[in-house]
């Protein structure tokens, strides 16, 4: 099974340097409902300080960074050591590899408490990800808005609805030209879980 054979039902965006693959159905509603149990309960979840201009606060969300040995990611300033991979985490990777095989060797992990946990407006460009970084992104839970726009040109936007059990790859050279963000929403009321796989180098 690769992207090919599921053309027929994602969906593909390729413009100004925006290259994305969205699989809306990557799991079936009780495929993504154990995994989003398995990753609530056997994941240690922690919040994280950010320092911005000048001020620190406290992450709008928990997070999590498993990978192989040795492969450290910055993040937000901060330097995470990986915790191994355990059962759950390793069979997503599997599927991930089903999907788009790559060294898949890290994944940094996202826990939403509700619309006001959520992620601002950045690229995953940092230096260990390589020049031509790729993110494989499953989502479980309630779904939420996630939002992309042009780093030079603001006001061109695109948006997408992260469902229950999809997955979204974006492509090189995605991070390199544009940003991306999960907005706080007063609508939602719920928890949402993401697992984003990715290749350190």
């Amino acid at each position: 099974m690769n992207l090919r054979d599921l053309k027929d039902s994602a969906v593909y965006w390729q413009e100004n340097h925006l290259h994305i693959s969205y699989l809306p159905n990557f799991f079936n509603s009780k495929d993504a409902d154990c995994f989003f149990l398995k990753l609530k309960s056997e994941i240690e979840w922690k919040q994280y300080p950010i320092t911005l201009f000048g001020k620190t606060y406290i992450q709008p969300r928990k997070i999590a960074y498993h990978a192989d040995q040795g492969k450290a990611y910055t993040y937000s300033r901060q330097i995470l050591q990986p915790k191994p991979w355990n059962s759950v985490l390793k069979n997503l990777k599997e599927h991930c590899n089903q999907i788009l095989p790559a060294n898949w060797n890290a994944v940094l992990l996202n826990y939403y408490l509700n619309g006001q946990d959520s992620m601002g407006w950045h690229s995953d460009d940092e230096t260990e990800l390589g020049e031509h970084p790729m993110i494989a992104s499953f989502s479980f839970g309630t779904p939420r808005l996630f939002r992309f726009r042009l780093k030079s040109n603001p006001r061109e936007t695109r948006e997408l609805l992260l469902e229950h059990g999809s997955l979204l790859i974006m492509h090189a050279p995605t991070q390199k030209y544009w940003q991306h963000a999960l907005p706080k929403s007063n609508k939602i009321s719920s928890e949402r879980i993401n697992a984003t796989f990715r290749v350190i180098i």
